[in-house]
């Protein structure tokens, strides 16, 4: 079997290793005769670097290395033309500053064609750069640009610093578009689109292809791709998993499938289903390589946990600023939601792509609000999912409290309700069982809602009250009545959690 092409971003390398290649020349060349200058924005460990690189072997003339891939036949072999391949990661800028960061950079370039640039500052150098090499060669300067924003997303937690260096990245590209005419083709990737940066509202031959769909499978691996480019090593990790062909394929979907930019066309997480066909192992490893600290504290301070299934128009895409920072917007572009329908007058409907990306959001809430170590809520939660299956309840409501100890006491009581209702709906929702928060009701909403293979819970919080009249309120409500066929029993559990000794103080269930 071919290697798998983890960790490698550079097409040259990923051929001469011997690597597996996912054809997308087809795709890539019909990007390249169609756009002259185009933005893509993708959640990162998708693939951009690696798309970026292959571009930059066409436009060089490597036929070579795309020996058995469409492009062999089907390329213009004669298109070459200077290549300003930027990585924005390579910049050093977290420790020089974004100025002298994007300024070496250039030189390091200009530098490989024997060039020497003056310019004094970052816009004016590239200018002369792009003005150099097409002198040189006669030819139009292809430009390529791997995390843009970059030094933009770094620093959302220094609105100061944001705000600085998207300044300077305005001015940056903004020369871009006064010598378009040297350019044969422009291209930048990042993970959002800050439209306050002057390259969008400057550069505006730039054109979003984020969400056409002819190119929504640029990145990532369609079920085809799969069968077709992995199939010996799909076959190893079922046969040593021990699981039978459509149940197999099941559990790879639900774990790793699901990302859409048109509601179309799915396609994989394209790392997270490597590591998998390495490790034989069902695990989360996309989220792993990065733990989402700024985007977590986002969801908490605006107590925003009830993410699936979320409206956004089309324009919310393109507003989105430093100064506004939209919540849903942010999950989208770095990947934690994905487009699973469009609605009437381009409305866009917005989920979890798969339960690796839900499950692990969901536990890393949790562990921010319940105020733990993230490794905690796992096992503890899937030990008060076994006491509610086997209708445990004296054992549910005592791992509940270990869950909300750490919950600070000292907190106003408006602030510590929310946290308590929104730590269980996580670790309802984490436990995989049916759970909502906020149910509607006859005459309004019950706290939540959970469903067992035995049993219907509905369940009312109240905080130094009593579980006696969290009780009444329900059957005062009406709330579990529009379960009475379901078929299970009904259940209605109330919970009175005390915020002086930070437990559950009180507990009583009844059947309806």
């Amino acid at each position: 079997m071919k290697n798998l092409p983890l960790g490698i971003q550079h097409f040259d390398q990923l051929i001469s290793r011997g690597a597996i290649y996912v054809d997308k020349t087809p795709l890539i060349c019909e990007m390249l005769n169609q756009y002259q200058a185009v933005f893509l924005a993708r959640p990162r460990r998708f693939g951009k670097s690696l798309l970026l690189s292959t571009i930059a072997q066409l436009f060089a003339g490597r036929k070579d290395l795309f020996q058995g891939l469409w492009a062999e036949n089907n390329w213009d072999w004669n298109r070459v033309h200077p290549v300003i391949h930027f990585y924005m990661d390579l910049t050093g800028f977290q420790d020089l500053g974004l100025n002298l960061g994007l300024m070496q950079h250039l030189d390091g370039i200009a530098s490989k064609d024997g060039l020497t640039l003056s310019a004094e500052t970052p816009g004016l150098r590239l200018k002369e750069l792009i003005e150099k090499l097409h002198e040189k060669y006669g030819k139009r300067v292809v430009m390529l640009v791997d995390e843009y924003d970059k030094p933009i997303v770094d620093v959302l937690t220094q609105p100061e610093q944001a705000e600085e260096n998207r300044k300077i990245l305005g001015d940056f590209y903004g020369v871009l578009k006064p010598i378009g005419d040297k350019l044969e083709f422009l291209m930048l990737t990042g993970i959002s689109k800050f439209s306050q940066v002057s390259v969008f509202s400057k550069l505006n031959q730039l054109e979003d292809i984020s969400l056409v769909s002819h190119c929504s499978t640029l990145l990532g691996y369609t079920e085809t791709e799969l069968t077709q480019y992995f199939d010996d090593y799909l076959a190893r990790a079922r046969q040593e998993l021990g699981y039978e062909s459509d149940a197999f394929a099941a559990q790879i979907k639900h774990w790793y499938n699901g990302y859409s930019w048109d509601a179309k066309n799915l396609v994989y997480n394209p790392v997270s289903f490597m590591r998998f066909l390495r490790d034989r192992r069902f695990s989360n490893y996309w989220f792993a390589t990065a733990t989402p600290g700024f985007l977590i504290e986002q969801l908490r301070q605006r107590a925003f946990y009830n993410i699936d299934e979320l409206e956004v128009s089309e324009e919310v895409f393109e507003s989105y600023t430093l100064q506004n920072l939209d919540v849903r917007v942010l999950l989208f572009q770095t990947g934690y939601l994905t487009i699973k329908s469009i609605l009437r007058h381009n409305t866009y409907v917005l989920g979890y792509p798969n339960y690796e990306v839900e499950s692990s959001l969901t536990r890393h809430l949790m562990s921010a609000v319940g105020h733990l170590d993230s490794t905690v809520p796992g096992p503890t939660v899937f030990r008060l999912r076994e006491a509610f299956y086997q209708n445990d309840l004296e054992k549910a409501i005592s791992i509940i409290n270990t869950l909300f100890e750490n919950i600070p006491g000292t907190l106003n009581r408006k602030k510590v309700e929310a946290d308590y209702h929104a730590m269980l709906y996580l670790v309802f929702k984490y436990m995989g069982l049916e759970a909502d928060a906020e149910v509607p009701g006859l005459r309004g909403r019950s706290d939540a809602v959970l469903k067992t293979p035995s049993h219907v819970y509905v369940i009312e919080f109240k905080l130094d009250q009593s579980a006696r009249a969290a009780l009444d309120y329900l059957r005062e409500k009406g709330y579990a009545e529009k379960h009475r066929y379901d078929g299970r029993p009904v259940l209605l559990l109330g919970i009175n959690f005390s915020r002086k000794k930070r437990v559950v103080d009180d507990w009583v269930v009844e059947g309806l």
